[in-house]
């Protein structure tokens, strides 16, 4: 198992996929006592948030890779994937390919150089967003901001879990007008198409489309709560792939192009991306930078940029960005636990209060993401990105620490 922590590099896919030939090389992959793949609800598509191959038209979506704006920038994430990649965002807006936008739950926070992406909103013939909070980066070039309800405000998505099992809500009332984000998305789909396309813009009723055919529906399984629900679903076992249970044609082999386990890539060498998983060095620290940063560091009451100037009871707790710095390299720059700091290197920089702790090692330092104003360490981090997932290098920038005056 590979975190999301490992992609966060120019390289990451490549580090990752490097790590998870070792099983396959060594002939543990779906065997008795080996790494099992998961299995879920029929039709069940993990990488797709846990939605059916029939509720997001799977095969409209395959059909539609070569139409997206993404299959130059990251052809293989266009491949493999039905999500589009929306990192190159400012450029499609600037070449006239993006004109408007309706967003749920965006956040310019987490982009690396923010500021190119607030200016890429501004640019934008309609943008409109839904969200619990106004979020002045985010928000203020947007045309329309529609309230949110949030999670115990609303029913859909149910929750899917291990054992073919679901968990639904019984939701209260939202506050003010705030709904629920497929509440707003189905009614739109109801204003530009035929009601029924849509579940005539109820979520129920669209959470009720997967539901009964796993052999439950929401109210049923309302009626089990607290306890969670099983569902019609294949059982974990060994040996899916003698089985077809792991490819979408239901044929025996594994989801790859030869129906095998691919360490020579077939689909990167069909984009000219190589075969086997190559190492790129990471950037290196240098006598003007020679911290590596860490940025993604979390703490447990603070989500994105959820909770910075607009929770002022949170910033009770914290009220400043922390940076994790080590003691010896606190010490080379004289600063102690509780000093305010300046993080920079050639691309930006952010403050932040010294947290000196050996949680980090002699050269590295872990900073929280997303904070606002001048604590955000996004501006650190370049827009240069991984060929295969378009992700950004954040958790190998090289940045330099100093004691605040």
């Amino acid at each position: 198992m590979t975190s999301q922590s490992l992609s966060h590099s120019r390289n990451g896919v490549n580090s990752a996929r490097a790590l998870l030939n070792i099983p396959a090389i060594l002939g543990y992959v779906d065997i008795p006592g080996g790494a099992l793949f998961g299995v879920g609800p029929k039709g069940y598509i993990v990488h797709d948030n846990g939605l059916t191959e029939d509720f997001v038209d799977y095969n409209w979506f395959k059909a539609h890779k070569k139409d997206r704006l993404d299959k130059d920038f990251v052809p293989v994430w266009n491949h493999t994937q039905v999500q589009f990649n929306p990192n190159q965002l400012p450029e499609h807006v600037k070449n006239g390919k993006l004109r408007g936008m309706v967003a749920f739950g965006f956040n310019v926070m987490i982009w690396p150089q923010p500021q190119v992406y607030e200016e890429a909103i501004k640019n934008m013939d309609f943008a409109c967003a839904t969200d619990y909070f106004y979020r002045d980066e985010t928000h203020h070039d947007m045309d329309i901001i529609l309230p949110a309800a949030m999670n115990y405000e609303r029913y859909a998505p149910f929750g899917t879990h291990a054992g073919n099992k679901v968990s639904v809500r019984t939701p209260v009332k939202p506050m003010g007008e705030a709904k629920e984000d497929w509440w707003i998305a189905l009614q739109l789909g109801c204003l530009v198409d035929d009601p029924k396309n849509f579940f005539d813009g109820d979520p129920v009723k669209a959470c009720d489309s997967i539901l009964k055919k796993w052999g439950t529906t929401y109210a049923d399984a309302q009626k089990n709560l607290p306890n969670m629900t099983q569902v019609q679903g294949a059982k974990q076992q060994p040996l899916k792939y003698e089985k077809g249970l792991l490819r979408h044609d239901g044929q025996p082999g594994f989801d790859t192009p030869s129906g095998k386990i691919e360490l020579s890539s077939n689909i990167t060498k069909m984009h000219n991306l190589g075969t086997i998983p190559i190492y790129v060095e990471p950037y290196q620290p240098t006598a003007e930078y020679p911290i590596k940063l860490i940025n993604g560091t979390r703490a447990p009451y603070i989500t994105h940029s959820k909770t910075r100037s607009d929770s002022p009871y949170l910033l009770e707790i914290e009220s400043m960005s922390t940076v994790d710095i080590n003691p010896e390299d606190a010490k080379a720059r004289g600063i102690n636990e509780g000093d305010k700091v300046l993080i920079k290197n050639q691309y930006g920089q952010a403050r932040a209060r010294a947290r000196v702790s050996i949680i980090v090692p002699p050269g590295t330092a872990g900073m929280q993401y997303g904070w606002r104003g001048d604590q955000n360490t996004q501006v650190l981090i370049p827009r240069e990105w991984d060929k295969l997932s378009g992700y950004a290098p954040y958790f190998e920038t090289t940045v330099q620490i100093t004691k605040e005056a």
